[in-house]
């Protein structure tokens, strides 16, 4: 008999999916897979959802987290406030939910110093008020847990979620502190944001226990091979609805980034050696998650040895054919 399916309780978001999924199962504890972020039109989404489903904020007995962002995990402490429920994050959550503004400064000291140096000073200075204005308020957005009510589990091992034991699977690429949740004898995915109907952009990020950034998009594709792995029948994902053609889903999604990283390389041999430049042809309708594919094409790039990336600052870094 396979495991009762999480229910999708869908939660609005000030990103440009527009809403984020918190996955519900009832028995034998009422759990929150995730929980959207700090808001007044989220808590209220919340309570209007779990309404529907005959309960109230202060039913839940218990919250995990996927991984450390805040349309995920940023009204966690709200919520186990209300309800005296503890918050189950994992390791490499872990200091996210202690401390996330200092992390928070420090992943935007990240982006700020890989951005200047793509970009160039001048174009850095004209988009960076932009960038750390919508920064700022995804800041206000997430709340620190309380140590208390902490509860901290491997990022690969296992986990007990409804009636069943899961699978937690490491799963960089769109977050180095993602996690998802498989459970084998229904197939059931709990993929967080690494398997979503539309391809989901890396996240710049320090690299575990280093200064450097992460190469996420590669990590990305990694992880898209261990899924691939799985005998999955359904996949609950962190954005859009449920579905169920996750293979075919992951391979025209590999597909695509090839066919994407291919056309960058064309225009980079056509002259376009500017990263700005090159984002402006890859993206005429400009945003931040096409700048960061951009910045994982690139390394994709760099680690064929297609390319080589010339740091020139003040001005922009320069792109050059090998």
């Amino acid at each position: 008999m396979k495991e009762p399916q999480p229910i999708r309780l869908e939660l609005p978001t000030q990103f440009q999916m527009k809403t984020v999924n918190s996955f519900l199962i009832k028995e034998p504890e009422v759990t929150l897979i995730d929980c959207g972020e700090d808001s007044e039109e989220t808590w209220l989404a919340l309570e209007s959802e779990l309404k529907e489903n005959g309960l109230t904020v202060q039913d839940v007995e218990r919250i995990i987290i996927t991984h450390a962002h805040v349309d995920h995990m940023g009204m966690a402490q709200r919520i186990s406030k209300h309800a005296q429920a503890p918050v189950w994050v994992s390791d490499k959550v872990q200091a996210w939910a202690l401390d996330p503004e200092s992390m928070f400064r420090s992943r935007g000291k990240l982006i700020q110093d890989t951005m200047k140096t793509l970009l160039g000073e001048n174009v850095f200075t004209q988009i960076f008020p932009i960038v750390f204005a919508f920064g700022s308020k995804m800041n206000d957005s997430w709340k620190p847990i309380d140590p208390t009510n902490l509860r901290v589990f491997p990022h690969e091992g296992s986990l007990e979620i409804g009636e069943e034991t899961w699978d937690v699977l490491y799963v960089p690429g769109h977050s180095t502190t993602q996690s998802c949740f498989y459970q084998a004898n229904s197939g059931y995915l709990l993929s967080a944001d690494m398997l979503l109907s539309i391809t989901s952009a890396p996240v710049i990020e320090y690299h575990e226990g280093s200064t450097k950034r992460a190469r996420a998009l590669q990590e990305h594709l990694s992880s898209f091979k261990r899924l691939k792995e799985l005998q999955i029948s359904k996949v609950f994902p962190g954005h859009y609805h449920t579905f169920e053609n996750a293979d075919a889903l992951i391979e025209a999604q590999i597909r695509r980034i090839t066919q994407r990283k291919e056309q960058c390389f064309q225009l980079i041999q056509q002259g376009d050696t500017d990263f700005f430049t090159l984002f402006s042809k890859m993206y005429p309708k400009a945003n931040f998650p096409g700048m960061n594919m951009l910045v994982g094409y690139l390394d994709l790039l760099e680690d064929e040895r297609k390319i080589v990336l010339e740091p020139a600052f003040p001005d922009p870094i320069h792109i050059q054919v090998t």
